[in-house]
């Protein structure tokens, strides 16, 4: 072979090399902007219309049922006082042949997603039946307040049908979650006063935490925590999945223990039910499992995280001597000094969105993908016989 030759296919394999190392960073390159910016892909704005929505009062149809059920009772006190329930006014209603009228259009997810509950029998084959009529200029608002690992059904279905999502997820367009952090006003609060009176630890009757679970799935794997901790301190395991539900003479129990156990069926983002801020109402500290950072959705030094801890053994003993020492314990609800617990409405916040002449026109192409773009798993067959 000449030298010449030789030489060249030297530069062609030299070539190949350096073009192959750079498609190999072309491609990661790719990819890593694909990964930022996947979750704003998944929408898609829309061109607005010369459409005058009813900025003064929108109304708000509420389409689908609520778990199986329309509450009559609350329809019908927003549309007696709807200022009075909320900061805004708007109109509100669950007659669907009021659709050509209406600015928002309320669906629940959980009804809508074929899932073999109570109320939808898995033999019947029943399927949602969407509304016929469409504005152009409707927004189509998917409500949805359950974790991704309690959901049943093929949610692709509803790709490009929806604008808005309203949920706990601090990434929806209409944010509700379970409760909210205020901060007040530290000039109007008798500090003194509120330390001398709130002796939190002498309220207590009972040691220990005291815990109301329902659902007995358990995603997250907190009978397993709750086993643990029962080796330092004392666990009251009421509901469905626990000693049986308290009836209303008994209810008051529950304050008297100084703990309550809000560990969550599911660690998904974003996800703090009712046990958390209720415990905060009862006057009690909560004990979390929170795998996910809730900064911004919880209210600081309120909680003890078993997360927070190296291993379940320094969660207990830790959580032991706050059980026994006075001092310690009551620095649990110096938060009262600064916060406040508030409890948002779901038509309120999607009403004030409707006064937002400002919110852009938008459409889900990839719903499901919004939706499963989260640190916990879809519920299906596997996984549920699983646990």
């Amino acid at each position: 072979m000449s030298d010449s030759k030789w030489r060249l296919k030297s530069i062609n394999w030299k070539q190949a090399i350096i073009l192959v190392i750079l498609t190999t960073l072309l491609i990661g390159i790719v990819y890593v902007q694909q990964s930022d910016t996947y979750r704003y892909d998944m929408k898609q704005l829309v061109a607005p219309l010369n459409f005058q929505r009813n900025y003064d009062k929108p109304k708000i149809l509420q389409y689908s049922t609520f778990f199986g059920t329309v509450d009559s009772n609350m329809i019908a006190a927003f549309k007696k006082n709807f200022t009075g329930m909320c900061d805004v006014n708007c109109v509100v209603t669950d007659e669907k042949d009021e659709i050509g009228s209406a600015d928002g259009v309320l669906f629940h997810l959980k009804d809508i997603v074929w899932h073999g509950t109570q109320y939808l029998r898995s033999d019947t084959g029943i399927m949602f039946s969407f509304p016929t009529f469409r504005h152009p200029d409707q927004v189509w608002v998917l409500y949805n307040q359950e974790p991704l690992s309690l959901l049943w059904g093929s949610l692709g279905t509803f790709q490009g049908v929806f604008n808005w999502t309203l949920s706990y997820r601090r990434d929806s367009d209409v944010f509700v979650p379970y409760g909210i952090p205020r901060k007040v006003d530290m000039s109007e609060r008798n500090i003194e006063s509120m330390r001398d009176e709130d002796n939190y630890f002498k309220q207590k009757t009972q040691d220990g935490a005291i815990a109301m679970i329902s659902n007995c799935k358990d995603d997250a794997r907190r009978y397993k925590l709750i086993e643990y901790l029962k080796k330092y301190i004392n666990v009251k395991v009421y509901g469905r999945c626990g000693e049986g539900r308290l009836d209303s003479s008994k209810e008051d129990i529950q304050k008297q223990y100084k703990f309550y156990l809000a560990f969550e069926n599911s660690n998904c983002v974003d996800y703090v039910t009712e046990k958390y801020w209720r415990s905060l109402t009862s006057g009690q500290i909560p004990l979390v499992a929170w795998r996910n950072n809730m900064t911004g959705v919880v209210i600081p030094e309120s909680y003890i995280n078993i997360f927070d801890f190296t291993d379940i053994t320094k969660a207990g003993e830790y959580i032991k001597r706050v059980n026994d020492n006075a001092t310690l314990y009551n620095s649990y609800f110096k938060w009262k000094e600064a916060y406040e617990t508030h409890s948002p409405r779901a038509l309120c916040e999607l009403c004030k969105k409707l006064h937002e002449k400002a919110k852009r026109r938008q459409v889900y192409l990839d719903f499901k993908g919004w939706l499963t773009n989260d640190t916990c798993q879809q519920l299906t067959v596997s996984i549920a016989c699983n646990h």
